[in-house]
């Protein structure tokens, strides 16, 4: 049976449920502060008492004063207060408030100074609404938040140039994160489709593909934004990131800088330029299913987990995906390491790493059977930008480092 989008469809995140979680952290205005009698903290007895696994944008019971004003703090805010302080997390968590509370009023009090002497000046950022604001996270006061609900804007706007999708139509992978700190998810847009045919399935079964945008954001900064091209199979809703189609990184320092508008209309013309480059990817990820796996399969995958750093507690849910598969080619190698992308128990981070090795195939190992059959004329490595021939006779450039002999 072929696996439409409408049959993965309850397991993602609409696009309506992803604005409202940014939502809880967008900024509703500045406070831009220095160091000094203006800011006062004020730690309750039960500041982390939860009775579930709180969240970074979760409020804790504490307080602090900016000037006039009063605000509540999140989790995520307090923590990085007692950071800009010098005070481990760690110590902080097991440590009563109260001798946190000296803590930080002594240093944003007095003791938070530029090389020069002067006071520092930071801003806080205050969520929430005007009858209940709490500040959600504090930064150096030159920073300026990039929204994620502009940025999210703009790629759906570019989006639906392209292909003609729209917030209704476009989902969400269930593989995402969110904090001020860093924000990361994957839209989908199922308007672009490919079904592509491999041994893994039997004859008239074809994976669904959709091509997608990755967005990585830290709205203060921490981080430099970024957008890649996201592949989504709807089959166990496996998919890859291509950081071959992709944006780079806005650097605040440097080009990039802290102007919002440039970085928005930055967003939108690199989501045009990396689906284009994935309707590419596409044929490169079909060209995998053409790619027998010649030799012991644990030999191939230990040379692909060496060379993408790929650490030994992520190794152990690929070699499961792939005793379990029966698609001998890169393509089967592929599906696996997506498939333990999708696993609990690992990281976002770890999550990310697995989907970037599993993006990196295609282009480095299936772009074309060029390279794989060097190896018969006995050329163990191959490199720089080569012609490809794929299945269907099409010729397309594409950039091959070294190709391991598997012989």
């Amino acid at each position: 049976m072929t696996i439409t989008m409408e049959d993965m469809r309850d397991k993602m995140t609409t696009v309506e449920d992803l604005r409202t979680e940014l939502a809880a952290t967008e900024p509703l205005r500045h406070e831009e502060f220095e160091a000094g009698a203006s800011i006062h903290f004020e730690l309750s007895e039960d500041t982390w008492g939860f009775d579930e696994a709180p969240r970074d944008t979760d409020r804790v019971d504490a307080l602090v004063t900016i000037g006039n004003a009063e605000f509540g703090l999140t989790r995520e805010a307090l923590l990085e207060a007692t950071s800009i302080c010098g005070i481990p997390k760690g110590y902080v968590l097991r440590t009563p408030p109260e001798l946190i509370q000296s803590h930080v009023n002594y240093w944003f009090g007095a003791g938070l100074q530029t090389k020069k002497g002067e006071p520092r000046r930071f801003k806080g950022l205050a969520v929430g609404d005007d009858a209940s604001p709490a500040i959600a996270a504090f930064t150096n006061a030159s920073v300026t938040p990039f929204s994620n609900l502009e940025l999210l804007d703009q790629i759906i706007a570019a989006a639906g140039e392209k292909y003609g999708a729209t917030e209704e139509t476009m989902l969400v992978d269930y593989k995402k994160r969110h904090s001020l700190g860093m924000t990361e998810y994957r839209l989908i847009v199922p308007e672009h489709q490919r079904q592509i045919n491999s041994a893994r399935h039997a004859a008239g079964n074809e994976d669904n593909w959709s091509t997608g945008i990755q967005v990585r954001n830290s709205l203060i900064g921490l981080k430099p934004t970024a957008l890649d091209g996201y592949l989504f199979a709807y089959w166990c809703t496996n998919g890859c990131t291509d950081t071959f189609a992709t944006s780079g990184n806005w650097q605040r320092r440097g080009t990039g800088g802290n102007d919002v508008d440039s970085v928005y209309e930055w967003a939108y013309s690199s989501v045009g330029t990396i689906l284009e480059e994935l309707e590419t990817s596409l044929d490169r990820v079909e060209a995998l299913t053409q790619q027998p796996v010649n030799g012991d399969v644990s030999v191939i995958i230990g040379d692909l987990f060496r060379r993408y750093a790929i650490p030994n507690s992520l190794r152990v849910g690929v070699m499961e995906a792939l005793a379990d598969n029966a698609d001998q080619t890169m393509y089967g190698i592929l599906q696996a390491i997506t498939w333990a992308a999708n696993q609990p128990g690992i990281t976002e981070q770890q999550r990310t790493q697995l989907l970037e090795f599993s993006g990196n195939l295609p282009r480095e190992y299936g772009s074309g059977r060029v390279a794989f059959e060097s190896l018969d004329a006995g050329h163990t490595e191959l490199s720089g930008q080569v012609e490809v021939t794929l299945p269907d006779g099409s010729v397309i450039p594409t950039q091959v480092k070294k190709v391991p002999d598997y012989n």
